[in-house]
């Protein structure tokens, strides 16, 4: 995919964050084609953070997993789950750093 591209570049942070906020725009700007981020957009460009040494990126993931967890709260279909993200190798975060938000 596109991301996995990204996640080999140098500034392959930036370019995924593009990604991921294309699809979210799309998402917004037209609800009926259901693009959205899914599990394995958010494990990428997490993952790519996680691997940069961009001062952001701890910030930058836990944002994106915040993201995730309200996506998931939202959506009527569930959308992606921050559990399936973690059993496929996805960021682990401390979570006494970053608690789950109530109703997760």
């Amino acid at each position: 995919s596109l991301l996995d591209a990204w996640s080999k570049c140098p500034d392959g942070t930036e370019k995924a964050e593009k990604v991921l906020d294309e699809m979210r725009a799309t998402q917004q700007s037209h609800p009926h084609l259901k693009i959205r981020p899914d599990e394995k957009t958010y494990t990428i460009v997490t993952n790519i953070w996680a691997k940069s040494n961009d001062p952001r990126s701890e910030e930058k993931i836990a944002n994106i997993l915040e993201e995730m967890r309200q996506t998931c709260n939202q959506s009527a279909d569930k959308g992606p789950s921050l559990d399936n993200v973690e059993k496929s190798g996805g960021v682990q975060m401390d979570e006494a750093a970053y608690p789950p938000t109530a109703g997760y």
